[in-house]
């Protein structure tokens, strides 16, 4: 596996849980240093008995998803000589075109990489500089690979029409023994504490979200949990709007201190809006919240609704007033605000924790290893 998200203990999780299955030994390869969440992190090698071990190694432009390569891959595939080599990242990426070209057909290895894409870029014009050689990059790579794994339904068709079929959906996990509720949560009286962590990016409609507050009772406060280009802006729009005394902004937090941070709201919010070349692909922290007893809002920009499903409320895209009444009908209503959590933390145990997930990762590598060249119904 090939993962630069794996930089973090917490995205190892998934791994360790297929290794645990019993017949499938596996070795992580992640950037021994890698600029994630607005900072600067390390990579530690880790040794977790004889069916699974994390191993950093060097790379090159650690600030870029796109552009990231690794030094010493060859070297890996020599040593380790795996059956399946999966590198977590799209098809137009450097990283993925360098681990297609290192792991020629002749190698034996059955070459798996894997998707977000819910947009269609025509003519392969990917919105990133050297577009063309980027689209070279997914035309090789589609050649080369054995399958896809799509962490957004749409993927399969959108490369269906590209002619790959071998693309199985699975939904992204979240480790339910570290996002949890707490048992201490405190009571904060008449304060509706409601929240937002991600990216400061025009298209996650924080703006909407202060909107939303600016026209709500006082009892309402806002706690903004991230970094991003449009921070001093924002600011600016909470100063303008008098919410100084009611929003608090906290910089990015680890993943690892998540859980204490949405425990803390009433209610987490993702109030994203379409672009041109973006919609929402999965908002990993709709699930998080979830799982630690949050209800959550979102608006019906890409995978969100389908995210959400039964356990919470959506509303349309930049819908200032319907994210308003959503926002007071679960402070208004505390059985209805208990059965969003209730209904969270089923779907998250169902369908998104670690165990659940990492069986269908097992299915999955056992039917391509078998042969299989179709997309899998897991």
């Amino acid at each position: 596996m090939v993962d630069h998200n794996a930089v973090d203990p917490l995205s190892q999780s998934l791994y360790r849980a297929i290794s645990e299955k019993g017949d499938i030994e596996v070795r992580v390869i992640v950037p021994a240093l890698w600029f994630d969440n607005y900072r600067t992190v390390r990579a530690e090698a880790v040794r977790g008995g004889e069916m699974f071990e994390v191993l950093p190694l060097p790379v090159l432009f650690h600030n870029r998803t796109h552009r990231l390569l690794y030094k010493g891959i060859r070297s890996q595939l020599r040593e380790f000589r795996p059956h399946l080599f999966y590198v977590n990242a799209e098809p137009e990426n450097f990283q993925t075109l360098q681990c297609a070209l290192l792991c020629g057909r002749h190698s034996g290895a059955r070459f798996v990489f894997s998707t977000w894409r819910n947009i269609e870029y025509a003519g392969g014009d990917f919105p990133y500089h050297l577009s063309s050689l980027h689209a070279f990059a997914e035309q090789f790579v589609l050649r080369r690979a054995d399958h896809a794994v799509a962490f957004v339904p749409e993927a399969p068709a959108i490369f269906s029409r590209l002619g790959f079929d071998s693309v199985t959906f699975i939904p992204p996990e979240v480790d339910t023994s570290v996002f949890t509720p707490s048992l201490t949560k405190k009571s904060r009286g008449d304060v509706f504490t409601v929240g937002y962590a991600g990216r400061l990016q025009a298209l996650k409609g924080i703006d909407l979200l202060l909107d939303a507050i600016a026209g709500l009772p006082a009892g309402f406060r806002l706690t903004v949990v991230g970094a991003g280009p449009e921070e001093a802006a924002l600011r600016r729009r909470c100063a303008s709007l008098g919410l100084d005394d009611r929003v608090v902004w906290c910089q990015p937090v680890p993943r690892g201190g998540m859980p204490e941070v949405l425990n803390e709201m009433d209610v987490l919010v993702l109030p994203s809006r379409t672009g041109q070349h973006w919609k929402e692909q999965f908002g990993r922290v709709l699930v998080e919240a979830m799982a630690c007893g949050v209800p959550v809002i979102g608006s019906d920009s890409g995978a969100i609704p389908a995210v959400i499903g039964e356990a919470g409320l959506v509303v349309p895209e930049s819908d200032v007033q319907g994210l308003r009444d959503a926002l007071l009908n679960l402070r208004n209503d505390p059985r209805l605000r208990q059965r969003y959590i209730l209904k969270g933390l089923s779907r998250v145990s169902g369908e998104y924790a670690v165990p659940v997930v990492a069986d269908l990762y097992c299915r999955m590598i056992r039917s391509v290893m078998a042969g299989s060249s179709h997309s899998l119904d897991i």
